[in-house]
């Protein structure tokens, strides 16, 4: 969908000119920001079906939703209780978004609660391409292979984002199987 909205607007950005470079860089930054915000949500939203699937116990007058990190091997500090308490196989089906997850959590963390300096990079003619500066924390992108080769730090978000959908989409398919 967030590459749908780009390619929508793609020949009002393509035009060269200061202020749309300007602009796309705010439109792109915000569709990409977008993206990552409704992976995290969609990633949470899918631990208390499983809690509850499993037959948890435990989980009962909870003030706040419990989340994916509660559910995962190095979540939060909760995570235990409930992992304890999940089949060895399901457990095992969540372990293996450790590959992507991580990586892709540190970057929704930088879009949403940190400062950054540009999401969107470049001009739309050489791609949807996403940097992230974070002095201290710089995150990993999932694969090299998703790195655009003339810059330092920066992805290709076509890319980027199609690998993390269909990791998404197995992750779920797996899991509804179990």
């Amino acid at each position: 969908m967030r590459l749908g909205l780009i390619e929508s607007v793609r020949s009002y950005f393509a035009c060269p000119s200061r202020e749309k470079a300007i602009t796309w860089h705010y439109y792109g930054a915000l569709c990409i920001k977008d993206f990552h915000i409704d992976l995290g949500s969609l990633m949470d939203s899918i631990a208390p079906v499983i809690i509850q699937v499993c037959g948890i116990v435990g989980i009962q007058k909870k003030v706040k939703l419990l989340g994916f990190t509660d559910i995962q091997r190095s979540g939060s500090p909760r995570a235990a209780k409930f992992r304890s308490q999940l089949p060895e196989g399901i457990r095992a089906i969540i372990d293996t978004t450790d590959q992507w997850w991580p990586s892709v959590k540190a970057i929704r963390d930088i879009l949403a609660h940190r400062e950054h300096q540009k999401v969107a990079f470049g001009s739309l003619t050489d791609g949807v391409l996403f940097q992230i500066y974070e002095p201290l924390f710089s995150p990993k992108v999932i694969h090299k292979a998703f790195l655009w080769p003339h810059g330092h730090h920066v992805a290709d978000f076509r890319r980027y984002s199609a690998y993390i959908i269909v990791e998404v989409l197995l992750f779920f398919d797996v899991l509804g199987t179990a």
